[in-house]
């Protein structure tokens, strides 16, 4: 699973590669999610959204400010021996969608 910390999500700004970066290692807080889902028993979603997080009280929503109007979701399957697969995808306010792909690469992708 990807590793961050908690205080890397507040300086997270949509300016290229720095805010992907971050945001990976944010996604530890989905690892926390995965684990979770798993000790009860449940089934793994293959994504959950920066939402659902919140929700879950994995992460306060104050971190979450720069990605106010963003749809933000998480792969809890990607797996980098795939490295198509997408780990992180971001609808911008815009309507864009930008995606993080397991090979370290960004992506445009259709709306």
């Amino acid at each position: 699973m990807l590793i961050g910390d908690r205080d890397s999500i507040a300086s997270m700004l949509p300016s290229g590669r720095k805010f992907w970066r971050k945001q990976v290692a944010g996604a530890t807080f989905a690892g926390a999610f995965s684990r979770d889902l798993t000790a009860r028993g449940q089934p793994l979603p293959p994504t959950v959204s920066l939402r659902e997080l919140v929700s879950g009280g994995y992460i306060a929503a104050a971190d979450l400010r720069a990605f106010d109007g963003m749809d933000v979701t998480i792969s809890l399957t990607a797996d980098e021996a795939r490295p198509q697969e997408i780990l992180i995808r971001v609808r911008m306010p815009d309507g864009s969608v930008t995606a993080l792909l397991a090979d370290g690469s960004i992506q445009g992708l259709r709306r």
